[in-house]
């Protein structure tokens, strides 16, 4: 691997740690005063009767999205726990808001590839990590400059 790569790999680590506690929420509507804080803590008390408190919010923002879609919400939790038990209630906010992990550029664009492979059924973000399951049902763990087909084994 080149330095000018392995440069652009370890920086994509670095980001995507300091990005390790933090979650987006998409289709939560702009327009709304307030402070987003009080408006999240409530919203998740309301829709899934989930208990954040006050000082796990360390920061939370609107950030650049879509042109014709609201602004998505970045939210930075106080520590793995907190993301966490947001993140187990995801699925009940199914059709309201849609809750995902704060992923780097390089990390999204690496699981668009991996989601597009013939041989490639799901890729999931776990743990700073990019994952892929095979349709044979084997789990395989990518970096974002890794050929795909190379790193899979070979067919029989």
């Amino acid at each position: 691997m080149s330095k000018c790569n392995s440069g652009i790999k370890m920086a994509n680590y670095n980001e995507q740690y300091s990005r390790k506690n933090n979650i987006k929420i998409m289709n939560w509507k702009e327009g709304s005063d307030g402070d987003l804080r009080e408006q999240f803590i409530a919203k998740m008390k309301e829709t899934v009767n989930l208990d954040v408190k006050p000082q796990e919010v360390v920061a939370i923002h609107r950030i650049p999205g879509k042109q014709g879609f609201p602004k998505p919400v970045l939210v930075k939790l106080f520590n793995a726990d907190a993301k966490i038990k947001v993140l187990k209630k995801r699925k009940e906010l199914k059709g309201t808001y849609k809750v995902v992990e704060d992923m780097t550029k390089h990390n999204m664009g690496l699981i668009n590839r991996l989601n597009n492979h013939e041989r490639i059924e799901q890729a999931y973000y776990f743990n700073g990590s990019v994952y892929g399951r095979t349709l044979e049902g084997t789990r395989h763990k990518f970096d974002i400059f890794d050929d795909i087909d190379s790193k899979l084994p070979r067919r029989k």
